[in-house]
């Protein structure tokens, strides 16, 4: 007995489910093969575009088909899908092909731009869904948005320099957010809200509550500490900038020596924004000198694993010893200088 024909809303359905269980695979397996003796990077970003194009078709297809009455049978839905769900295997195919040894940066970045295109995928699948396949304003800006992950292969990191250097790029932005906001802090009273947080005012049944965190205000000493902070944030903004342009100067991604140095700048600048992080927002009052002081040493160690790292590497030269060395003594003599002020308060 043949089986029964599924319904629309099963054929989307279990097409969503699907994608998700290619996006989990993506984000939870790094495997890939070994390096073939025959591959080669320039074919790959080849192959690669004309997927990412052969993509947008699809995509197209699958969202006109939906933008008026009647909508498509059960039976062409069925046969959408499919040519949609051919094609991510297919990309799917291609990122697993590329090598580890071309580079961890390159890998991530890659894996992330197959990932976004098939997170828009599946959410137009789920836009046509839930608007009843009729078409809707929705349908359209999903769409509209696996045009533009289809549009990203373009500008897409080609090989671990360029992978390491967009990497830093991104750090780069983070950490000038922090400077940033840390600038403001410092020509404010330091207070984390300046006022009762909206949600909190509603659980209190409209009361003020007392004793509130947010009502504390720096203390001279308080604001003596965020010079030094704001030092050691600006270090943090030299010191990706100061690597990124060593490194597009000088790296190089065809030897397995240079792109392990490259990976290992990638890895280590992964932790500089989310170190920063921290150290700025112990920053507003009320002030707990203890948690500051580990926070800008743990923002400290990074650079200097940074600042280490790419002493030893290839895309460092002679020259560039000097301005490795002034950011090592401005780390040092900002962190020494955050622990100075911070001794008297040692108990908080």
């Amino acid at each position: 007995m043949a089986a029964p024909e599924q319904s629309r809303d099963e054929i989307f359905a279990s097409f969503a489910d699907n994608m998700q269980l290619v996006l989990t695979k993506l984000k939870d397996n790094e495997d890939s093969r070994q390096m073939a003796d025959s591959f080669n990077l320039t074919e790959f970003w080849i192959k690669m575009e004309t997927v990412f194009k052969a993509m947008s078709f699809e995509a197209t297809k699958l969202a006109a088909c939906f933008t008026s009455p009647p909508p498509p049978s059960s039976q062409e839905c069925q046969s959408l899908l499919s040519c949609v769900e051919m094609k991510v295997i297919t990309l799917v195919s291609f990122y697993y092909s590329l090598p580890k040894e071309c580079g961890l940066a390159l890998r991530k970045h890659t894996r992330n731009l197959v990932i976004d295109l098939i997170e828009g995928i599946k959410e137009l699948s789920l836009r046509i869904k839930s608007a009843n396949y009729q078409g809707s304003e929705e349908q359209l800006q999903s769409t509209g948005a696996v045009w533009a992950s289809c549009d990203t292969i373009q500008t897409a990191a080609k090989n671990n320099k360029e992978a390491t250097l967009k990497e830093l790029k991104a750090v780069g932005g983070l950490v000038k957010d922090a400077v940033e906001e840390l600038n403001e802090a410092k020509n404010s009273d330091g207070s984390s809200a300046g006022g009762l947080d909206e949600l909190e005012f509603l659980l209190s049944g409209g009361q003020q509550p007392t004793d509130h965190e947010d009502d504390a205000v720096w203390s001279d000493q308080d604001r003596a500490v965020i010079h030094p902070c704001l030092g050691l944030a600006n270090a943090c903004k030299a010191c990706v900038k100061k690597v990124s342009e060593a490194i597009k100067k000088n790296g190089k991604h065809e030897e397995m020596v240079d792109i392990s140095q490259l990976d290992h700048i990638y890895e280590l600048s992964e932790e500089i924004s989310p170190n920063l992080d921290e150290l700025v927002s112990c920053l507003y009052a009320p002030m707990r000198y203890a948690v500051v002081r580990a926070n800008a040493s743990l923002v400290s160690e990074v650079l200097h694993k940074v600042l280490g790292a790419s002493r030893e590497s290839h895309f460092v030269r002679d020259e560039d010893s000097q301005w490795l060395d002034f950011l090592e003594k401005a780390v040092d003599h900002n962190v020494d200088q955050i622990k100075n002020i911070t001794k008297s308060g040692a108990q908080r």
